[in-house]
């Protein structure tokens, strides 16, 4: 009772409220047994607002409850959608929000991952037929962003993402990044260059850095999309994946970086255009070469002198070894790894 009114009123006055009215008390079983006539004690509630009524509400000070809220760690989807958000931002992305109720059009009847999905979250009592149904992508909608502000005020570069709930075979929290046109403004020193997808993989790879992560690690599609007659390129990250993975990684430690020197080696090499450099990627990851610390693709080239449905592809392979110093001898050896795996999944060529 004193707890709930915010009184410290003594047991004896306590008791003397509630014997006032016709109440008995047991002592020896610390027991209120309520008269016949008033039906109407029956809870503790009952009680408590009795021996307020008696006591006087007015006589009760009010006061502002006071709570100590002590928080030991940040709210982990907040922080890292929030960290996400700032990379964008400084990477020149502009944030859309859009409605969750859509139309059925073409392009809704997609998932996150840009494939076939029509079962969708129906709604009964929709308002307007353009939102009768729940969205299973956000790439319609930020297409549908650009296309609005292209017709409004042409631009010649557009970067724009979303990060929200989608209802497509499980309901999830999803980032979608979508960009047209040139990437940089109109410069008379530099040429002209279109968005492509190694603009979203270096986003992808980004974001994994954030949290400690390998792009590998993700849940991710990078996509082109051709629509209106407009180039697009997609890129879609579950969130909710991302949140789970960073849950299960380990904390990040301190390694000390290598005094040691590199040795470099670049190989050039022809592949079939079909074969993208994340599959690359992921075959060299898998062999697991000692030492390889990093790999760059410094040349993409597909034309002249190059095969019918080939590409030629530029790649640098930097070795470093913490504890002794590589000979050329170690390189060469770690490279023919490489290379008879690639032979044996992809068939590339090395290029003399």
């Amino acid at each position: 009772i004193r707890k709930t009114i915010g009184l410290n009123l003594d047991d004896e006055e306590i008791s003397e409220i509630l014997l006032s009215i016709g109440c008995e008390f047991d002592k020896k079983s610390n027991t209120v047994l309520n008269p016949s006539y008033r039906y109407d004690l029956n809870i503790h509630a009952d009680y408590i607002e009795e021996v307020s009524r008696i006591y006087g509400y007015d006589n009760i000070p009010a006061e502002s409850e006071k709570i100590s809220v002590d928080v030991n760690k940040s709210y982990t989807p907040f922080k890292v959608i929030n960290e996400i958000k700032q990379f964008l931002y400084a990477n020149s992305y502009s944030e859309c929000i859009n409605y969750s109720f859509v139309n059925d059009s073409s392009m809704e009847n997609l998932d996150w991952k840009n494939q076939e999905f029509t079962d969708h979250c129906k709604i009964e009592n929709y308002m307007s037929i353009e939102q009768n149904k729940l969205r299973s992508n956000l790439v319609s909608s930020l297409i549908n962003n650009i296309e609005y502000n292209y017709n409004a005020n042409l631009e010649n570069s557009y970067r724009v993402y979303e990060i929200s709930t989608l209802f497509g075979k499980k309901i999830e929290q999803v980032l979608t990044c979508v960009v047209y046109g040139n990437k940089e403004d109109e410069n008379w020193a530099a040429k002209k260059q279109k968005f492509d997808k190694y603009d979203m993989t270096t986003i992808c790879e980004e974001i994994a850095k954030l949290f400690g992560l390998k792009k590998s690690d993700l849940d991710y599609v990078i996509r082109d999309l051709f629509f209106n007659k407009k180039s697009y390129i997609t890129f879609s990250l579950s969130i909710s994946d991302l949140i789970e993975k960073i849950k299960q990684s380990k904390a990040e430690e301190f390694v000390e970086y290598s005094r040691l020197p590199y040795i470099r080696r670049d190989l050039s090499f022809l592949i079939d255009e079909s074969i993208a450099y994340e599959n690359i990627l992921k075959v060299i990851e898998k062999i697991h070469v000692h030492s390889l610390k990093k790999i760059l693709l410094f040349d993409l080239y597909e034309g002249k002198n190059v095969p019918d449905h080939k590409k030629s592809l530029g790649m640098g392979f930097i070795f470093q070894d913490k504890d002794k110093t590589l000979t050329h001898e170690d390189a060469d050896r770690k490279i023919e790894v490489i290379l008879k795996s690639l032979e044996e999944k992809f068939k590339v060529i090395l290029r003399k």
